[in-house]
């Protein structure tokens, strides 16, 4: 069979598409860093994490319900030792 393999056009939108979130918050980042005034002090930067905090904290725990294969009563027993 022949091999059919991207032209070199071919392999940058694969890598674009691949990695297209990173190229995002770059532009992001980019954007804000020239328009935003004061955007790389950090205040800003502890404010960004603070504000995110709780979306990482929930987004932690979707990730152990995912890998886990999802969550069981047995959960709950874990913190109860009077039994």
């Amino acid at each position: 069979m022949r091999d059919i393999r991207p032209s070199p056009g071919q392999r940058i939108f694969i890598q674009v598409g691949r990695n297209w979130v990173t190229l995002f918050l770059f532009a992001l980042v980019v954007l804000f860093s020239f328009t935003g005034k004061g955007f790389f002090f950090p205040k800003t930067l502890n404010n960004i994490l603070l504000t995110s905090s709780s979306a990482l904290l929930f987004a932690a725990g979707e990730i152990f319900v995912i890998i886990t294969g999802g969550s069981t009563s047995r959960w709950g027993l874990c913190g109860d030792s009077s039994r």
